[in-house]
This record gives C-alpha cells, sequence and structure tokens, in this order.
C-alpha cells in the first residue's frame, strides 16, 4: 500500500521544477510496511504531474530523497536521475489503474487553491494499491485491454498479415 499525501504550493523553488516528492517507509526496509510519499505541486494542480512525482518516487529507492520533477517529464534527485520516457511510461501505469482518484484528488486541490490562507499544510491523503514491481508486462496490459473490450482472449494471437 502507497499513501500519498498531496499539496498544492504556487511557486516552485526553481522555474522548471512542476512537482516535489519524497519517499519513505517507516518500516525500514521491510517490504510488507507500509510506504508513503509527499507530493507538493507547484501552480495549477496538474493529473500529468501528479502522476510523474508519484512514479518518479516510486521508481527511486526508498531513501527519503527529495525527487524534483521537471516540466519535460524528467526527474533527478543527489545525482540520481530519470528519464521523460521512463517518469511517462511509469505515470501511464498508474493513471491506466487508478486515474479516477487522482483526478478527484486534483480537482480537490484545485477547489482550495494556492492562495496562502487556502494553502494545505498537511496535504489531501490519497491510498493507493500502486507498485512497479508488480506491473504487469506488455502481454498481460494488452490481455488485459482485449478483454476489457470484449475480445476472445482464448484464441491464438493471429500474426499482422500486413505486418508480415
Amino acid at each position: 500500500m502507497l499513501d500519498v499525501f498531496v499539496r498544492l504550493a504556487p511557486a516552485a523553488p526553481s522555474g522548471d521544477t512542476v512537482a516535489e516528492v519524497i519517499r519513505w517507509a517507516p518500516g525500514g526496509a521491510d517490504p510488507s510496511a507500509p510506504r508513503h510519499q509527499v507530493v507538493t505541486l507547484f501552480g495549477e494542480a496538474s493529473v500529468r504531474h501528479l502522476a510523474w512525482a508519484v512514479a518518479a518516487a516510486t521508481r527511486g529507492a526508498i531513501d527519503e530523497r527529495l525527487w524534483r520533477v521537471r516540466g519535460d517529464g524528467s526527474a533527478a534527485a543527489d545525482g540520481a536521475r530519470l528519464a521523460p520516457d521512463q517518469v511517462a511510461s511509469d505515470a501511464a501505469l498508474l493513471l491506466a489503474s487508478h486515474e479516477r482518484p487522482l483526478r478527484r484528488l486534483v480537482a480537490e486541490l484545485g477547489r482550495h487553491g494556492t492562495s496562502p490562507e487556502s494553502m494545505l499544510a498537511r496535504g489531501i491523503r490519497l491510498p493507493l494499491d500502486f507498485s512497479l514491481d508488480d506491473a504487469p508486462d506488455d502481454d498481460g496490459v494488452l490481455a488485459g485491454l482485449r478483454e476489457a473490450y470484449g475480445a476472445d482472449v482464448t484464441e491464438e494471437p493471429q500474426e499482422d498479415e500486413l505486418a508480415a
């Protein structure tokens, strides 16, 4: 289980930072211990930026590093770097399974605004059942999509005549 606390701030410490996130597990290295992330979104609340931040911290080690997510989708923390395509890919997995609660949270943040009087100091809690370790492979994702859209997944895959 991943507990994400999200808050909104009016301005980033540097011009190209769209989010900052820190991740830790209070139980130490115990893999069954709950994991926590605190995400600060800067400026307007964005589902994309929230997904990038959660994905970046999830990809990184549980070591209390502060990840800074930039507007191009890249992330960096103490010399560690994640490329924009890696962050985008991980964020897509997160959105595929948790888009509705992420959108709800961003809408709630938008209602509060970024004025000092309405700042959410503690953030809004969003529990997520998300881990990149449990992410299905490409074939698993495709099979899930076919099943969701009513395709018969018991058939053997057909070779694409145009691709051959």
